[in-house]
């Protein structure tokens, strides 16, 4: 005669001990898991926002090189013009130019200012980059010649340069810990994207600085 687990076995039935997490496990587990993530969420948000300006500086430096591309091809002058006005081909005639224009416009540049929603090439929202980038320039307005050097800016007589910077938190440059970086338009009409934090020396350094 078997007993026991024998017995068990021999009628076909099994007793499984199910395991399982412990309070004191439990709240271990989540304490370990919430001191890992309190110390990389910083991280993660510095390198999110440094990630969104370089995003928002290579649209911008993508824009200024279409509007360079676009005098040279069409041989004429054509502008490139930062505003926070919403911008389409039918109001690209009627917005208003500021340093601070987190949007741009690119159409044909006409030295009288009569411009027509025909002179439209291309605009784009600075939101569609990052809705948490800040922009601001030196000139406003940048307008590359049928040899595709700038001819003209406004205001006149500057190397033009827009600095990316983030809406909250500060730069390396100025003791914080966001990598700001800058678009500069050199003699010539070449366009580079640039680091304001680097040595003189160094080939990712500024020509200019809108700040």
């Amino acid at each position: 005669m078997t007993t026991g687990k024998l017995a068990n076995v021999y009628s076909g039935t099994f007793q499984v001990r199910h395991a399982g997490f412990t309070v004191i496990e439990l709240c271990v587990t989540l304490t370990i898991v919430g001191v890992v993530f309190g110390l990389g969420l910083p991280n993660a948000l510095i390198w999110l926002k440094n990630a969104q300006i370089r995003t928002a500086a290579e649209t911008l430096s993508s824009g200024l090189q279409l509007a360079r591309a676009e005098a040279l091809r069409r041989n004429v002058s054509v502008e490139f013009v930062l505003t926070d006005d919403s911008i389409d081909s039918a109001s690209s005639n009627n917005v208003v130019a500021t340093l601070a224009g987190r949007n741009w416009l690119i159409r044909l540049y006409r030295e009288d200012g009569a411009n027509t929603a025909a002179d439209f090439i291309q605009a784009r929202s600075g939101a569609e980059a990052s809705s948490n980038t800040r922009v601001l320039s030196n000139a406003q307005r940048i307008v590359f010649n049928s040899l595709g050097d700038y001819s003209v800016t406004e205001p006149a007589n500057v190397i033009p340069a827009i600095a990316l910077f983030p809406k909250d938190g500060a730069c390396e440059t100025d003791g914080g810990n966001v990598r700001c970086l800058e678009v500069n338009v050199k003699p010539g009409g070449m366009i580079k994207m640039c680091d304001p934090r680097v040595d003189p020396a160094d080939p990712r350094t500024c020509t200019a600085s809108a700040l």
